[in-house]
């Protein structure tokens, strides 16, 4: 899959390392854009992002011990991460997530189609959770085919498999 993602819009992927953390703990804040509309300093609200992102990063870890973490790099430039945990029938997509300034621009679209014919030639089904309140997200996965297979007050529960 990995091979498939390089030869995508510049698209150039690789198994993160301890070094990428930085960058995926700023990726993670640049996400999280409501916080930034809370009439709060910036220095309370980075402080909250950090500490949710470590608790995130524990969360994905007791979750799922194998799951491969990727960075995701456009042009040789830091660009994205994508996290993912495969089992005996399933891609887990854990995290996926683009730099502000590439968002809306075909990487998603590229990094799906890349985990779904992986998963399709596997006989694998691809699940992802997205946050109701992410609509730019979850417009992306409904266009490739990803159906809503349960709901929380805050998730869709999302899937995806091959027409066999």
């Amino acid at each position: 899959m990995v091979k498939e993602l390089n030869q995508i819009f510049e698209l150039s992927t690789r198994i993160a390392t301890a070094e990428d953390e930085l960058f995926f703990e700023q990726l993670f804040c640049s996400t999280r854009e409501f916080f930034y509309e809370l009439q709060l300093p910036q220095e309370i609200i980075l402080n909250v992002l950090k500490q949710q992102y470590s608790m995130q990063q524990s969360a994905y870890k007791a979750e799922a011990p194998m799951a491969v973490t990727y960075w995701l790099g456009v042009a040789g430039q830091a660009a994205g991460k994508l996290l993912l945990n495969t089992t005996t029938s399933e891609i887990l997509i854990m995290d996926l997530a683009f730099v502000k300034s590439l968002r809306g621009k075909g990487y998603g679209s590229a990094v799906l189609n890349a985990v779904k014919k992986h998963a399709a030639q596997a006989g694998l089904k691809v699940r992802l959770s997205v946050d109701k309140n992410n609509n730019r997200a979850r417009q992306l996965y409904l266009r490739h085919g990803f159906v809503v297979a349960a709901s929380s007050d805050s998730h869709d529960s999302m899937l995806w498999w091959a027409v066999q």
